[in-house]
């Protein structure tokens, strides 16, 4: 159903604050990656989180590949932190 909503264009979870988090460095091809799929994902996430949400966001841990977890944990705790407090305002 959210596929069907975001491609009428509306927003499956209205305002509710979102917030996608994304690799900076891809993990294809060596330590550099595949830059132009890279590139492509940003792109394909940063529509991904608008189309969700009207309050949706991406942001993009820079130094992470995959696991963005465990490699810059203080940019999910941000970002979980963000949400909350968009939450309650």
């Amino acid at each position: 159903m959210q596929r069907a909503e975001r491609a009428n264009g509306r927003n499956p979870l209205g305002g509710k604050p979102l917030v996608v988090i994304m690799r900076g460095i891809g993990d294809e091809d060596g330590p550099g990656g595949n830059v132009v799929e890279l590139e492509r994902r940003k792109k394909q996430y940063a529509e991904l989180a608008t189309s969700l949400s009207r309050n949706g966001k991406q942001v993009i841990a820079e130094r992470s590949g995959h696991h963005v977890q465990l490699k810059e944990p203080e940019v999910v705790v941000k970002s979980v932190r963000d949400v909350i407090a968009a939450a309650r305002a």
